[in-house]
């Protein structure tokens, strides 16, 4: 299986995680959705914005952080169900990560 690694920036932070091309499309699919729905949240926590999908990386960079999928949609949940607010958008988008999270489980 190729992996592929999803790059994820933020305005001084590059961070780059690896996992199985249709968990790939799903992890830009996801933050896509997050983007829109956290402007609706309260205290929103600070998201990366995914830039780049692709198969082989040479970084020159020595400050990127990589993470395999499960560490990095873990983080991810982590910083949603840490937030007081028991809106709709919230309860959703924390979902949408359990379930991607369970995904990447089973492919592990």
């Amino acid at each position: 299986m190729i992996t592929h690694r999803v790059i994820l920036v933020d305005n001084d932070h590059t961070v780059c995680v690896a996992m199985p091309e249709h968990a790939a499309l799903q992890l830009i699919a996801l933050h896509l959705r997050l983007d829109k729905e956290v402007p609706k949240l309260q205290h929103p926590p600070k998201l990366l914005r995914p830039v780049a999908l692709c198969t082989a990386t040479q970084w020159l960079d020595a400050s990127t952080t990589h993470y395999d999928a499960l560490t990095y949609v873990a983080m991810l949940l982590s910083s949603f169900t840490s937030l007081r607010d028991d809106t709709y958008p919230l309860i959703a988008l924390c979902t949408e990560i359990r379930a991607l999270l369970a995904q990447l489980e089973q492919w592990e």
